[in-house]
Parts: structure tokens; sequence; C-alpha cells
């Protein structure tokens, strides 16, 4: 980022503490499986990377950050938490509430963002959330639009460390490793980043929730993934799941997945909750 800023601010040094993994075993039906529970976590698996992501970030000149959210996208909410903890503004434009056809107001994610001290702006789309996004920052060189699902390099390193750690505390707890990891994929930034972590034996099974279209250079790349399996949910984005988890799980995006797991799952598969 160095050559983009005007200044380069001093480091930051704060720091968070989070919760560690929380494995658990739950029953799919009458399949026993296991669950890593990060509906625990105020912004859910992707808060545990977002602050050295952001302090990198920072240290290279970034003062305000910028985001385009899908209305139910927990991104916001992980991206508002750690920005309040390191005190650096944020700006996110939301795609209103899809599930309120004829209103145009925000989702409640966003409006929990919000109440992180997050400044949200609403728009129709995550396509008009995503232009005004690129022109808010490209107004002043002090802001830096983060990409949909914090897609980039810098945050998929930290995100691989902290997989890693949790894949180490998952072999700990369950004395054995899962034949399969199931996960959602909205942007695809997590099952890309397990993809690196886990061994090449263990299968992927991701449900993609169709944020993204098929035709989308990171869909395709995903596809190109030997041993992942990928199924599109029969709901929209839009729509809730059809059939609930009995764990706290996000409705347009992880709870998804229970359907596959009940019709799919083996003993002893993983499920990744990712956020509630």
């Amino acid at each position: 980022f160095s050559n983009r800023f005007k200044a380069v601010p001093p480091p930051l040094h704060a720091t968070q503490t989070l919760p560690d993994f929380k494995i658990e075993p739950l029953n799919c039906g009458l399949t026993p499986i296991w669950v890593v529970r990060e509906d625990i976590l105020e912004g859910g698996t992707k808060q545990r990377a977002c602050l050295p992501y952001l302090k990198a970030c920072h240290d290279s000149g970034a003062r305000v950050f910028v985001y385009a959210s899908p209305f139910a996208g927990f991104a916001q909410v992980a991206l508002a938490v750690t920005a309040r903890t390191l005190g650096i503004p944020v700006t996110l434009f939301c795609e209103k509430d899809a599930t309120k056809p004829g209103k145009r107001v925000f989702h409640e994610f966003s409006e929990l963002a919000r109440g992180y001290r997050a400044r949200i702006e609403l728009c129709d789309s995550l396509s008009e959330a995503t232009e005004r996004t690129s022109e808010y920052a490209s107004q002043d060189s002090e802001r830096l639009a983060l990409p949909l699902g914090f897609d980039c390099p810098i945050f998929k390193k930290f995100l691989k460390q902290e997989i890693t750690r949790g894949w180490e505390k998952i072999l700990q707890v369950t004395d054995q490793e899962p034949a399969t990891v199931w996960l959602p994929v909205g942007s695809g930034t997590l099952l890309k980043t397990f993809s690196q972590v886990i061994p090449q034996h263990v299968n992927i099974r991701g449900v993609n929730v169709r944020v993204l279209s098929d035709s989308d250079s990171r869909m395709i790349e995903l596809a190109g993934i030997n041993r992942c399996q990928i199924d599109p949910t029969p709901e929209t984005f839009a729509e809730h799941s059809v059939v609930m988890p009995p764990i706290p799980s996000n409705i347009h995006y992880d709870a998804k997945l229970w359907q596959f797991m009940q019709r799919s799952a083996k003993p002893g598969d993983l499920w990744w909750n990712v956020a509630r």
C-alpha cells in the first residue's frame, strides 16, 4: 500500500483477546458430526484475522476503511468490531435488506455494525454499494476500499494462520481427522484459505449461498479446486434457510448447509459454523 498514501501514520499497538476455538459434537439427524462454534464471536471467523489485517493496512498508511457489504454479510460486523478496537473510522455501503420487499431499510447486521460505530450508507443493490465504495475511496488517498469478503493476499495470510490454529485444535479435541469439512461459500475467501491449510486427502464440501454468479471469476477459481464439491442452495441469497440447525447460525449463509449435511454428512465430518 505504501505508494498509495500521502503519509504513513505511526503503527498501531492495539490487541484483542478472542475466545479460543470451540469444537463440539453435534447430531445431524442420526449422524454424529463435529461443529466449530464461531457463532460465539461478535464478528465470526473473519474477526480472528481482521485485527492484524487492518493493522497492516493502517501501518502502510490507510486511515479510513471503506467496504461494500451484502445485506446479511457478516464481514461488515467483523470489520466494525475490529475497527472500533483499533479506533479507526469505517464507512460501510450496505445493500438494503432484501428480505423486506418494497422497503428501503438496513438489515439487522448493518445496524449491528452501526452499533460498533461504523458509518453506514444505504444502497439499493450490492453492485451499487460496490460502485459507491470505489468512488468514495478514490476521493481521498487515505481511504482504503476493502474487497468483498476481504479476498486479498494480506487478509488471507492472517486467516490462514488462524485456520491452522483451529485445525490443530480440532485434531486435539476430536482425536481424529475429519474426512470432510463443510463450509459456506459467499465470496469464496474462506474456502480458498481452507484448501491451503487442511491436508490434501480431506474433502471440502462447499455450499454456494449465491452471493456471486457462477460466471464470476471468484466462483470459477473455486471450481478449479479438485477436492472441492460445491453445491448451490435451492434458496436465493435473500431467502432464509428452509431448514434450520439446532445452534445459532446465519440464516442466509451457514444455516443453509444444514439441509445438505442432513442428506450427505458422514460420521466424524466437520462443520465450520462461521457466524451467527
